[in-house]
């Protein structure tokens, strides 16, 4: 995941045996330097803030579910704790997380009600919460500038919800009425692929789809299988 100023890269390898988080020049430039010894079967960078400061990063919680962690990236010569700590950490999963662009407020995905939904909340956390699919949600992508967030719905609709920011997390965040945009294609993906890329002018989607013409390859199911190893 490149950082926002685009001379950065962090990403998860398990080149140890467990997951740890990487970053390095995007240049080349100089040695990789060990972001978070993770230490887990899983894990991964989410998202980076746009002031360059926090990356967010999902990793499988030993008595919880899936959890979103923060990451500390000081500036060069500041002191301070920089060890990373638990953004949201619940016996739910909660994943899919991703910085608001003013980075008061981060979007994400959590089962919490028995399905997936997309919520937002403060960042750091200040007990303001808002639930933004109804029906099922999940994967949200905030417009660039702020103005809407996106997310796939149960049904794999590309939703868009208008999303007036506040200029704290203290207020509060004024949300509209989800409406549809379009279909998703339904492919088989990385559980840490995302399913779509929103534009910065929020009007372009890239997402991945079957080449013109072509159809998915033909599923085949073998019965009485245990049969045929007589012969």
């Amino acid at each position: 995941m490149w950082s926002p100023d685009g001379l950065r890269v962090v990403w998860a390898s398990n080149r140890a045996g467990a997951f740890d988080l990487f970053v390095k020049s995007a240049n080349g430039a100089g040695p990789e330097q060990l972001l978070v010894k993770m230490g887990a079967p899983a894990g991964w960078p989410e998202d980076w803030s746009r002031d360059g400061r926090f990356i967010l990063y999902q990793i499988p919680g030993a008595k919880t579910g899936q959890d979103l962690w923060i990451a500390l990236q000081p500036s060069e010569g500041a002191g301070g704790d920089s060890r990373p700590f638990p953004y949201l950490q619940t016996q739910f999963d909660e994943k899919h997380g991703r910085f608001s662009p003013d980075s008061h407020w981060v979007a994400y995905t959590s089962n919490e009600s028995g399905r997936e939904e997309v919520y937002v909340q403060s960042f750091p956390p200040s007990g303001a919460k808002f639930q933004i699919s109804t029906g099922g949600g999940r994967e949200p992508q905030w417009r660039k500038n702020g103005t809407e967030l996106f997310y796939i719905s149960e049904d794999r609709t590309l939703m868009a919800v208008p999303v007036q920011l506040a200029s704290s997390a203290s207020e509060p965040l004024q949300v509209g009425q989800p409406k549809p945009l379009l279909r998703v294609p339904v492919l088989d993906t990385f559980i840490v692929g995302r399913s779509y890329e929103v534009g910065n002018d929020g009007q372009r989607f890239l997402m991945p789809a079957l080449a013109s013409g072509a159809t998915a390859p033909p599923l085949t199911v073998v019965l009485n299988w245990q049969t045929q190893l007589k012969k």
